[in-house]
């Protein structure tokens, strides 16, 4: 997965609801913008509307950086194996 994500900038994820999904702490932790509808995440470009997403768009491919600060955040604030412990719990759970 993590090739995945050494070659992109950015990841788009745009459900009517969301919770905070792996995907979008994955994106963040390795620094890459997440354009993402329907969570409250710290540092996700937020998605309303279409124009929204164009003006996203647009950012990260006229300004192709990388996002180090929620890199750091996601870092700080998840313990990985942690994280990983309970999601397999989750799994469990519902099998």
């Amino acid at each position: 997965m993590k090739e995945a994500y050494e070659n992109s900038i950015a990841v788009i994820r745009l459900p009517l609801h969301d919770a905070t999904g792996a995907t979008i702490i994955e994106t963040l932790s390795m620094g890459r913008t997440m354009i993402a509808s329907g969570t409250k995440f710290p540092f996700c470009k937020i998605v309303n509307n279409y124009n929204d997403l164009k003006n996203h768009l647009e950012n990260v491919i006229n300004d192709p950086i990388l996002n180090e600060e929620s890199s750091k955040f996601v870092h700080e604030t998840y313990n990985n194996s942690e994280f990983a412990d309970d999601l397999i719990k989750i799994c469990k759970d519902v099998i």
